[in-house]
């Protein structure tokens, strides 16, 4: 690994461990509605209420074929904040040339929700893929380091439709996404 990725991974490692850390800190009391001088903690147990579930899926046919699934899951610490991790797998394939691969990863993300609608996200994404630069191909891991933010409309009850444009600050010759920036939509849903 790169000093600068070692970088970016320990600087992404030490901001999910503050933040889940602070939040871990809860000591607030309130009154329990039956007695006005008897102090009760809040819970700071795990709610499954806060659980959301995600993704996307992508299809493309023709001169090239991909197919994208790309699940996540994240948690709500707060009304803003919230973190998770996402999966991927694609697979893509070029028929004139007898080309196709599988590419897997995935990582951790965070996202701030500094609006009604608006947020920032950052995300770390490692993706695993078998490249043809090289010969004879070989496997081999590329780091992404996304930054953005994004757009998000309810679609009724917990369910939202996510738009999003990132950055990968990291950007190598390996990647496979043929642009910087990219868009990404979606659909979150909490449970």
């Amino acid at each position: 690994m790169k000093p600068q990725e070692k970088l970016i991974a320990i600087l992404l490692f030490a901001f999910l461990l503050f933040s889940t850390t602070c939040l871990a800190q809860d000591d607030d009391y309130r009154t329990s509605p039956d007695s006005t001088t008897k102090p009760v903690k809040k819970s700071s147990r795990f709610d499954w209420k806060k659980v959301y579930m995600g993704g996307g899926l992508g299809l493309q046919f023709g001169y090239t074929t991909v197919v994208d699934i790309s699940p996540t899951i994240g948690y709500r610490f707060n009304e803003n904040l919230s973190a998770g991790l996402g999966l991927t797998y694609l697979y893509y394939e070029i028929s004139s040339l007898d080309y196709q691969t599988n590419v897997y990863g995935g990582g951790p993300f965070v996202r701030y929700v500094f609006a009604r609608n608006l947020f920032a996200h950052v995300e770390y994404q490692i993706l695993n893929a078998e490249y043809y630069k090289f010969y004879p191909p070989e496997r081999q891991d590329v780091h992404y380091f996304w930054v953005g933010g994004g757009f998000r409309r309810q679609l009724g009850g917990n369910a939202y439709l996510v738009l999003m444009g990132l950055y990968d600050l990291n950007y190598s010759d390996l990647s496979i996404y043929p642009t910087n920036p990219i868009l990404r939509v979606g659909v979150v849903v909490g449970l």
